[in-house]
């Protein structure tokens, strides 16, 4: 190869840009460099933990602070930072937009999740739309995404201000070698000592205030940047909210302290609060879906899980209850409706009763069982079936049969006889939403094992 292509092929690699370029108030320019990709990526997740606190206020406090409004633009800075986003004017639109779509996201469909998990239902798509046919709800939920995506773009504004900061002073510039660092070290040393020698603030009993040291700065054309690295190595001290030069450090070793020390504070205390904040709703939830009342006539008693409703009107004598667990209703109402084409609007049933019985006809739990074998065996539909003798918590004998019929309508029944003298317990759980069966299998054991009698007809 000659030397006039070596000359050209050399020329071209110098022109190959390696990063984008901007310039910071001092006319300097800043190297920038990253990945808008991986910085939006990153963007999203912070965003996302710092929208924890706002989730938490509306849950559980019922109301929606416009601070928080900041975590949640912060968060996303941060996190864009954190995977190396590019750092570009275009970064004030990025946060803008990310911060608006999520808090639409966690206002219109996580908290109304979260609502609904509290509750005791499943959370999916279905019962989510279902609760929006409430036309209060609804109007309330819209009312406040666009009260909160108000306070998003406030919360965005603060941060797109310190956006704007870090490119105008060159915080954003590539990370610097060790020969850079030290470079720069000696410049802002030879710049910045005599302005403290000038007030004699060298020790911790001479110093210098802020206001005196930026005026300094400023009327000798002081790249700020350049006090930040001798505060990084703690070449300048700050006591009782004043500044001196501490000459002993000039020369020795000392790691330089990051400048987003204080950021990565934040940021851990908000994911930490993050983690707590997501096992209290999970812990919460849990413990409302599993709370019980007492519900007693003054002869027997058991525990009721708080999430089914009494249903009144229903045929059956005792107690009889409802709930919608994996499928909801076509219509908002309160009433249960008969529809006798598409069982899938029904709720899964719960019924509890008991009565006297003939102890000629069933003296123990297994003649019980014999005779149920002999009635579900002789049904002309005959389902699935598996049958279990044994106590309950509190003693009784009981009968456990689990029937699932596969014809059309499906459906699976739990059903509980506890035997005591002279009188029979039923707990009769039954669903056609064949994904009911783990939360009616549990509740219809829960019942069984905390029934009781207060008193017994002799």
């Amino acid at each position: 190869m000659s030397d006039n292509e070596n000359k050209k092929s050399n020329e071209k690699v110098e022109k190959k840009p390696i990063a984008k370029e901007i310039k910071n108030s001092d006319n300097k320019k800043v190297e920038t460099s990253g990945n808008y990709f991986t910085g939006i990526i990153g963007a999203i997740i912070g965003g996302a933990i710092g929208a924890v606190p706002w989730i938490i206020a509306y849950i559980y406090g019922n109301m929606m602070i416009a601070l928080l409004a900041i975590l949640i633009a912060g968060g996303a800075y941060y996190g864009y930072k954190l995977f190396k986003g590019k750092i570009t004017k275009k970064v004030t639109i990025i946060i803008t937009i990310i911060s608006i779509i999520i808090v639409a996201l966690v206002t219109l469909l996580i908290i109304p999740a979260i609502l609904i998990h509290t509750e005791g239902m499943n959370t999916n798509m279905a019962t989510i739309q279902y609760l929006y046919q409430d036309e209060e709800f609804k109007a309330g939920i819209i009312k406040d995404t666009l009260i909160a995506i108000v306070f998003t773009i406030v919360g965005a504004a603060v941060v797109n201000a310190s956006i704007k900061k870090d490119i105008e002073e060159g915080t954003t510039k590539k990370e610097q070698t060790p020969e850079e660092f030290a470079k720069e070290k000696q410049e802002a040393i030879s710049k910045i000592k005599p302005i403290f020698e000038k007030y004699n603030a060298v020790s911790k009993e001479h110093t210098i205030d802020k206001i005196e040291l930026e005026a300094e700065l400023e009327l000798n054309k002081i790249d700020k940047n350049l006090l930040t690295t001798l505060k990084s190595v703690e070449i300048v001290k700050k006591e009782k909210g004043k500044f001196y030069y501490d000459a002993e450090n000039e020369n020795k070793e000392i790691t330089p302290k990051k400048q987003m020390a204080k950021s990565n504070i934040v940021a851990i205390v908000i994911a930490v609060i993050a983690i707590i904040a997501v096992v209290a709703i999970v812990v919460y939830g849990q413990s409302k879906k599993n709370a019980t009342t007492e519900v007693t006539d003054g002869t027997v008693s058991f525990e009721m899980n708080d999430t089914w409703i009494e249903y009144s009107n229903y045929y059956a004598g005792g107690w009889n209850y409802y709930k919608y667990i994996s499928n909801m209703p076509l219509s908002n109402t309160n009433e249960i409706e008969a529809n006798e084409i598409d069982y899938s609007t029904y709720p899964a049933m719960l019924n509890v009763n008991y009565y006297e019985v003939d102890t000629s006809e069933y003296s123990s739990i297994q003649e019980v069982a014999d005779y149920m074998t002999e009635y579900i065996n002789s049904a002309e539909d005959k389902p699935e079936y598996e049958q279990e003798i044994s106590k309950t918590e509190k003693g009784y004998d009981v009968l456990k049969i689990k029937a699932t019929y596969n014809t059309d309508p499906a459906q699976v029944e739990y059903m509980y006889y506890i035997l005591n003298g002279n009188v029979m317990a039923t707990v009769d759980g039954y669903s056609f939403s064949l994904s009911d069966e783990k939360e009616l299998a549990k509740v219809a054991n829960d019942v069984a094992n905390s029934f009781d009698w207060v008193t017994v007809s002799e």
